[in-house]
C-alpha cells in the first residue's frame, strides 16, 4: 500500500465541527484537482483512491474510544482517513458500491513514557501532515463493511493498521477538551458491520 501526492497538507481553515466527531474535510479544489489530491492505492485495494478527509473517535476517558476492537481490547482513539474510489466524483455515488469509499483506520494509544509537549491547541494555526504520523502500513486487517455513522452504508474497503500510533495522555486530554459529543458505541456483534 502506498500514498501518492501526499505532499497536500490539511490548511486551518478546513477543520470543521460535527456533532458526532471532529472532522478534517479537504476544500473542493484538492478533491477535483487529480494531481494536487493525496491518494491511495495498492495492498487490498483493485484501485485508486482520493482522500476525501480525515476525524477521529475518542471515548470520555484515555482507556477506550477506538471504534475497532482486537482480541477485545480498545484503543484511546482511531484516526480514520476516508478515501474516494478515484471513478467516483462524490461520495454520495459510492454509497452503493461495496468498494466505494476506503476507509484506514489508525489506532491511538496512550503512552505514559511519551511525556513532551508539542503545543497543542484547539485552533490550527499552521497546515498540519496526518502523513507524518502513519504507523507501519505493512501491517494491517482489512475486511468489506459499512460507514459507523448514518447512513452506515455498505460500501467500505477497511483497511485498520496493527501498530497503534502513540500519543501522550496531555494529548488526549487537550483532544477531549475539544469534543462536544461521545463517539464511543457498544461494540457490534461480528457480521453486523
Amino acid at each position: 500500500m502506498r500514498f501518492r501526492d501526499r505532499n497536500n497538507m490539511f490548511r486551518k481553515d478546513s477543520l470543521i465541527r460535527s456533532k458526532k466527531c471532529k472532522k478534517c474535510i479537504l476544500p473542493k479544489k484538492y478533491i477535483c484537482v487529480l494531481p494536487l489530491a493525496a491518494c491511495i492505492e495498492g495492498g487490498p485495494l483493485r484501485e485508486r483512491y482520493i482522500l476525501q478527509q480525515f476525524h477521529f473517535h475518542w471515548g470520555h476517558e484515555s482507556k477506550w474510544g477506538s471504534e475497532h476492537h482486537v482480541d477485545g481490547f480498545s484503543y484511546s482513539a482511531e484516526m480514520h482517513l476516508v478515501f474516494l474510489a478515484e471513478r467516483y466524483s462524490a461520495e454520495s455515488m459510492a454509497l452503493k458500491d461495496p468498494e466505494g469509499l476506503c476507509v484506514l483506520g489508525i489506532f491511538l494509544r496512550v503512552s505514559y513514557l511519551y511525556y513532551f509537549s508539542v503545543g497543542i491547541h484547539p485552533v490550527l494555526d499552521t497546515p498540519i501532515d496526518i502523513f507524518a504520523i502513519l504507523p507501519n502500513l505493512s501491517r494491517y486487517y482489512t475486511y468489506e463493511g459499512s460507514l459507523t455513522t448514518p447512513p452506515c452504508s455498505e460500501c467500505v474497503r477497511w483497511i485498520v493498521c496493527a501498530d497503534p500510533v502513540e500519543i501522550s495522555d496531555t494529548q488526549v486530554n487537550v483532544y477531549l477538551g475539544l469534543i462536544w459529543r461521545l463517539t464511543y458505541c457498544d461494540l457490534k456483534p461480528r457480521g453486523n458491520f
